[in-house]
């Protein structure tokens, strides 16, 4: 392998690191009736009296268009392995809330909207992305 092809390989890796470094889902409040989640730079709001979820300020889907909540292990050779945290909807479409490095984050993200939201958390693992 030349010289080249192993730094160009290196700099994909460091990069791929970096860029998992930089994607989190965090709990910041969590109450009885409402959960919010920061997703990098956007706040994601359970609310159980409106029983609507929202991004951004914007309402995204009602807790009655919701089937599941999923967590997807992905990876694709080139970078560390991820995790996503989805709302499965009854119309058969993902809403993606978003993604992290740590595995142990993904599962307790996805416990507290399940409690939220009255929901099941499924499992997707196995998941290529490219």
């Amino acid at each position: 392998m030349s010289i080249l092809k192993q730094i160009w390989q290196a700099l994909i890796a460091a990069l791929g690191q970096l860029f998992a470094a930089y994607s989190w889902i965090e709990i910041v409040e969590e109450k009885q009736d409402r959960l919010v989640l920061s997703v990098n730079t956007r706040h994601v709001i359970a609310d159980k009296v409106s029983r609507l979820v929202s991004a951004a300020g914007r309402t995204v889907a009602s807790f009655e268009a919701i089937q599941s909540i999923e967590v997807q292990h992905c990876r694709n050779g080139k970078r560390p392995e991820w995790w996503v945290v989805s709302l499965h909807l009854l119309s058969g479409r993902r809403l993606r809330i978003g993604r992290t490095a740590d595995e142990v984050q993904a599962s307790i993200v996805a416990a507290h909207l399940s409690t939220v939201l009255g929901k099941g958390v499924r499992a997707v693992a196995g998941s290529v992305e490219r």
